[in-house]
């Protein structure tokens, strides 16, 4: 069977959807809670409810929402299937970008529900007039996803060479840190090397809620989607190389 085609039919009875379901969620209700109490300070737009559901969730959430999903696709390999993974027909490559890009559909869906969770919450909860969303919104999830990828890179290598669940994640909450300090810092070098701070800096890019967050634009976009697509493709390499002269988990 298409490598492919064998992680499409896991992700149909993965767990993993209840995270993709879990992370937005959380993010949209207190995102909007806090939204509403303090509704006397921040401004009644749909710019200003979607920086504050982004806010922890760039910061947090998302990152170690894609940590758990990598986790839960490499779980099956690690319980048992990894001999035959090592003996079937497919090259290492493409079990790697299969696995890449199974976490990418996943986070691509937390994506759309965290803008449709946006919109209902915005509709419903506040005053915000439900047919002013700006397109906006939109462009800052698929620039977020597109950081996202170099999360998904390097998460899934750590998957792949661990059987622990919660040693990546672990050392993903460490890059969270790191990139948090490297974001509120405005350390240049460290900004553009962890994937954490790429993807946080994606997630409030043009957020009326972070200062100085740059804007949603080419020269905005740029020096956060040009890093991790090389953060991307270095993972890809070298999962591929370890996984090459890997025998059995």
């Amino acid at each position: 069977m298409n490598v492919w085609k064998a992680e499409l039919i896991k992700l149909r009875r993965a767990s993993a959807w209840v995270v993709v379901l879990v992370v937005p969620v959380l993010a949209v209700v207190m995102g909007t809670a806090n939204f509403i109490l303090n509704a006397g300070v921040l401004t009644q737009s749909w710019a200003s409810l979607w920086g504050q559901i982004t806010l922890f969730y760039g910061l947090f959430f998302l990152s170690l929402g894609v940590a758990t999903l990598c986790s839960a696709l490499w779980r099956v390999e690690h319980r048992g299937v990894w001999p035959r993974l090592m003996a079937g027909p497919a090259r290492a490559s493409s079990i790697v970008t299969a696995k890449l890009g199974a976490g990418f559909l996943l986070v691509a869906a937390m994506q759309v529900l965290l803008v449709l969770g946006t919109w209902l919450a915005g509709s419903l909860a506040t005053d915000l007039d439900p047919w002013a969303l700006p397109w906006s919104i939109w462009g800052s999830a698929v620039v977020t996803l597109m950081a996202a990828t170099a999360v998904v890179a390097l998460q899934s290598l750590l998957s792949m060479v661990w059987k622990s669940f919660t040693a990546p994640v672990a050392v993903c909450f460490l890059g969270v840190v790191a990139g948090i300090g490297a974001f509120y810092g405005d350390i240049a070098g460290l900004k553009t090397v962890i994937p954490q701070a790429l993807l946080a800096r994606a997630a409030t890019l043009g957020s009326v809620t972070v200062g100085d967050s740059g804007a949603l634009n080419l020269s905005g976009t740029l020096p956060i989607i040009l890093p991790s697509l090389v953060l991307t493709g270095l993972c890809i390499a070298l999962s591929t190389a370890v996984l090459q002269r890997r025998d059995v988990a």
